[in-house]
């Protein structure tokens, strides 16, 4: 009697397995997972699918976030020399050569800038106080 009971669990946990199994099913088919390599490949293989899924979508949100930071430019340049620019001012350009993620390039850029900014500030600062 005690076998057929143990039969029994057995079966259940195999449909209990089965039943998992094919919940998750179509998940990994819109992921691209082939019918075979999902049931008679290496189960491990989920696990590389979520993986770079996981990185697709890191990747696609840096590029949207990027492509938002040109459109922010963009509009903020037009709102600027539209509304914003005083008479005799330069207008704000869009930016001339793609954004740069590369850390020692952007720091150089950045200390030029800063140096840009300290110019313009120290020479302002002096203006404010000609007679």
């Amino acid at each position: 009697m005690d076998s057929i009971e143990g039969e029994s669990d057995a079966n259940a946990s195999t449909n209990d397995y089965r039943k998992v199994m094919n919940e998750w099913f179509p998940y990994y088919l819109a992921l691209g997972m082939t019918y075979e390599q999902y049931w008679c490949s290496d189960p491990y293989l989920t696990v590389y699918y979520q993986k770079a899924k996981k990185m697709k979508f890191d990747y696609d949100n840096q590029m949207a976030w990027i492509n938002g930071m040109y459109i922010y430019d963009a509009v903020s340049a037009i709102v600027f020399n539209t509304w914003c620019r005083k008479e005799g001012e330069q207008c704000k350009e869009y930016t001339n050569k793609p954004y740069e993620f590369d850390g020692a390039k952007q720091e150089e850029e950045l200390k030029k800038e800063a140096e840009v900014q300290a110019e313009a500030w120290m020479r302002n600062f002096v203006n404010l106080y000609k007679v």
